[in-house]
């Protein structure tokens, strides 16, 4: 019984230095990219709900903002809220706009894409709406040492705070 236990923590142990290995091989590449292009990242938060491990998605974020802190790269990590609601060509909010997974028209204007396209539109508007405001690159998703009220912000809130500065 014991033996068994070790060498599925061994197994465990290997895979997941392979997983690192993976991911760090995907962020390096991300970061080549927006140094290249001198581009902000845009990182999109949003969870998996996942309670026991999502199999890397809560790795990337992390190795992402390191990276970048390290290179010197403007970077995001954007609050999600809405942004697979919003229309990415006219800015309405609905949650009609989104009736499954892989689709988005929306109700108003009547403007359709790719669901994920349209979510990934809206992360880089608003993090550009942050840029533009002065809000200091970071993790906004989380507490932030850069805030004086240690919680976490919307997009709206953060651009009205700095925009005031």
């Amino acid at each position: 019984m014991r033996y068994d236990r070790r060498k599925a923590r061994d197994t465990w142990k290997k895979l997941h230095t392979q997983l690192t290995s993976e991911i760090t091989k995907i962020c390096n590449e991300i970061i080549l990219k927006a140094k290249k292009t001198e581009a902000l990242l845009c990182i999109d938060s949003v969870k998996t709900g996942q309670k026991l491990g999502t199999f890397g998605q809560d790795k990337i974020i992390p190795t992402l903002q390191t990276m970048c802190e390290n290179q010197g790269i403007p970077f995001y990590v954007v609050p999600c809220k809405d942004t697979s609601r919003r229309c990415s060509d006219c800015g309405h909010i609905s949650p009609k706009n989104r009736t499954n997974t892989d689709d988005f028209k929306c109700v108003k204007c009547g403007y359709e894409c790719n669901a994920q396209q349209n979510g990934a539109d809206n992360i880089a508007f608003q993090g550009n709406r942050l840029l533009d405001a002065g809000v200091p690159f970071a993790n906004w998703t989380t507490t932030n040492p850069h805030s004086p009220k240690s919680r976490r912000r919307s997009v709206d809130s953060l651009v009205k705070e700095y925009s005031n500065q």
